[in-house]
């Protein structure tokens, strides 16, 4: 071999060793990365996603959101309400079965609009944000429940027209 091609490859092994002893006390430390095989002169190291960890950031998304579901649904569900009521004698010739199939397609639309508040989420998470961020995520909640509040608000309106 040349000069220069035996220098690039002692900097290639001096290289790939220092990758394998990172990988190693990562592995030491009990860290569940996935990483390339270390033995040999094919010692690539390719840098892979680290799937546990998008998982721990889902499962977190999951334990936080999906108990303010219902109260997020429960919210939208007494403005429909109360504007049932205050609409009362008109508002029950309104009950037929298109318009129980309209409201439950609304209501299936607005648990899709809950879920992007998942997006925002994991990507905050997996930013070097994540602790701040998981201490002003209700904020998100209540500025979401709110704009939808308002746009349930006008929908009830229009879906029961009041006393004149």
């Amino acid at each position: 071999m040349s000069g220069a091609s035996e220098s690039m490859w002692r900097s290639y092994d001096t290289y790939t060793e220092i990758q394998c002893r990172q990988v190693q006390l990562l592995r030491n430390e009990g860290s569940r990365s996935a990483v390339a095989e270390c033995g040999g002169r094919s010692r690539s190291m390719l840098p892979l996603m680290d799937k546990t960890d998008l998982r721990d950031y889902v499962t977190d998304a999951i334990k936080f959101w999906e108990p303010w579901r219902l109260i997020y649904n429960l919210t939208l569900a007494a403005i429909v309400i109360l504007y049932f009521a205050l609409a009362y004698p008109l508002s029950r010739s309104s009950l037929t079965v298109d318009f129980c199939l309209g409201v439950f397609l609304l209501v299936v639309i607005a648990n899709v609009a809950y879920c992007a508040a998942y997006i925002v989420d994991i990507f905050a998470q997996a930013s070097g944000f994540r602790e701040v961020w998981r201490r002003y995520r209700k904020l998100l909640f209540v500025i979401g429940t709110l704009f939808a509040s308002i746009i349930t608000r006008f929908v009830a309106m229009g879906m029961f027209p009041a006393n004149r």
